[in-house]
C-alpha cells in the first residue's frame, strides 16, 4: 500500500500543470472620413506665337497653368502629374521644358520652378482652409512651317492628387 501511495504522489506531481493566468485584450477599429479632393485649373497659354519663336511660360509668369487642390484643411497629400501633351496638337509646335512650383499659400513669391516628371510624387499639405496651389510652366517651339491658327493641345496637362 505504501508503494501505491508513493506512486500515486509521484504520478500527482509529475502530472500537475501549474496554472497560468489567462490574459486577453481588444482594440477598436477607427476612421475619420476626409471630404472629397477637388483640383480646378486655369490652362497654360501661351499667347501669340511667331513661326520659328521659341516661347517660354515660367511657372510664375504670364501664362501660367494653375491648379488649385481643395479638400480636408490641413492635410498631408501626395501629388504627380500623370500626363503632359507633347505638343500643342501639331507637330510644328512641340513643348518641352516643363517646370512647376507648389505651395500651400496662393503665392510664387521666394519659389524656386522644379522639373516636372510624369509620375514622379511629391507631398504636400493643405493649408488651413483646405486649398494646395500648384504652377506649371513649358516652352513651345513653333517650326518655319507651323500652319497659322489657335491650337489647344489634345493631351492634358493632368494633376492627379490623394491624401496621405
Amino acid at each position: 500500500m505504501r508503494t501505491s501511495l508513493a506512486l500515486a504522489l509521484a504520478a500527482a506531481a509529475v502530472l500537475t500543470v501549474p496554472a497560468h493566468a489567462q490574459n486577453s485584450g481588444s482594440i477598436s477599429a477607427t476612421a475619420t472620413v476626409l471630404s472629397s479632393i477637388t483640383v480646378t485649373g486655369t490652362d497654360l497659354a501661351f499667347g501669340n506665337v511667331a513661326q520659328s519663336q521659341v516661347k517660354t511660360v515660367a511657372p510664375n509668369g504670364t501664362g501660367a497653368g494653375a491648379f488649385t487642390v481643395t479638400g480636408a484643411a490641413a492635410t498631408p497629400v501626395v501629388l504627380s502629374f500623370s500626363s503632359l501633351p507633347a505638343d500643342v496638337n501639331s507637330a510644328d509646335l512641340p513643348l518641352s521644358a516643363w517646370q512647376m512650383m507648389r505651395n500651400n499659400a496662393n503665392t510664387t513669391a521666394s519659389l524656386s520652378p522644379a522639373a516636372i516628371v510624369v509620375g514622379n510624387t511629391f507631398n504636400g499639405t493643405l493649408n488651413a482652409t483646405g486649398n494646395y496651389y500648384v504652377w506649371v510652366g513649358a516652352t513651345v517651339s513653333a517650326s518655319a512651317v507651323a500652319a497659322p491658327g489657335s491650337y489647344t493641345s489634345t493631351t492634358p496637362i493632368t494633376l492627379d492628387v490623394v491624401y496621405q
